[in-house]
């Protein structure tokens, strides 16, 4: 029934939409309000206006878990942050319909507290986001995702240690995670804090100057701050290492886009292409770097 009323909805049916969803209702005291579901379809349907209005048409003393979710995702849609607040803090104290399974109970008070740190992280309150963080991780302590934007938070509430200490938990669970220096330099190159991030992978350059992640990172990180010259004396030492990827192909190929040097850009991109004639990013490094050549435009337009 509840398929059927979001197929209603999307022809415009709202009538059809709120009578089916009012069914619905009368078969399962599960379910919220039906103008709560309504709003929740409105809302995925990327209209926080309509469902913010639906909203207003439902009691507000409904306590249902979903009238505070919905009523949550609306208000922070809006940036109405006091609101979405309010609604996610709701949910962790609210009880629970007659009949839901623990996981639905844990689901909800997990909604919370990503909301709540949702609405920290908006506001920049970093320190707030992590306290929710760190609650949700207890619940969930496998979590990858949620492990590395903790880590996130925390560096940028100024703890590094404890950021560390996450990103090497993830590093030693599965070493294709980036090491942790790597990571903590790229948070910090992401919020403007680029002597930070060199200082720290110039330090760990030098304790491990073989390491060809790291080496990769730091190009990277110097291609981020504009540094091409940087960035191509380090991807030469890993070319000189014996190194040879498509990745490092291009990495090399944006370098020498980037310092006027096409016909090397494209070089450097037909390399990747032959290792891997479908890489979508390899062609069109290609097409670019042959289209600023003008004796080879029209290669590039034949492309």
């Amino acid at each position: 029934t509840l398929q059927d009323a979001a197929r209603s909805l999307a022809r415009d049916d709202i009538e059809g939409c709120l009578a089916l969803l009012k069914k619905a209702a009368s078969l399962s005291p599960q379910l919220p309000a039906p103008q709560v579901m309504l709003a929740e379809f409105y809302l995925r349907a990327g209209n926080p206006n309509e469902a913010r209005k639906t909203l207003q048409s439902v009691d507000q003393t409904e306590s249902h878990p979903q009238f505070h979710l919905t009523s949550a995702k609306v208000a922070f849609a809006e940036g109405r942050y006091d609101a979405a607040n309010e609604h996610f803090a709701a949910l962790a104290s609210v009880a629970p319909p007659l009949g839901w399974t623990p996981d639905q109970v844990q689901e909800i008070r997990e909604a919370s507290y990503d909301g709540l740190a949702s609405v920290a992280e908006a506001r920049q309150q970093w320190q707030v986001a992590a306290t929710h963080l760190e609650r949700w991780l207890r619940l969930e302590p496998d979590d990858v995702g949620l492990r590395q934007r903790l880590g996130r938070v925390l560096l940028l509430a100024g703890n590094e240690a404890q950021a560390r200490a996450h990103f090497e938990a993830l590093h030693r669970q599965d070493e294709t995670f980036n090491r942790p220096d790597v990571s903590v330099a790229a948070i910090y190159l992401q919020n403007g804090h680029t002597e930070k991030a060199n200082s720290i992978l110039s330090v760990a350059l030098a304790d491990d100057p073989d390491d060809v992640p790291l080496r990769f990172a730091t190009a990277m990180a110097f291609v981020y701050q504009d540094k091409f010259a940087e960035a191509e004396e380090h991807a030469q030492q890993l070319e000189a290492s014996g190194h040879r990827s498509i990745k490092l192909a291009l990495l090399r190929s944006q370098i020498a886009w980037a310092m006027g040097e096409y016909d090397r850009a494209a070089a450097y991109a037909s390399l990747a292409l032959r290792e891997d004639e479908n890489n979508a990013e390899a062609r069109y490094r290609y097409i670019v770097a042959l289209a600023a050549q003008k004796a080879k435009r029209k290669d590039a337009l034949a492309l």
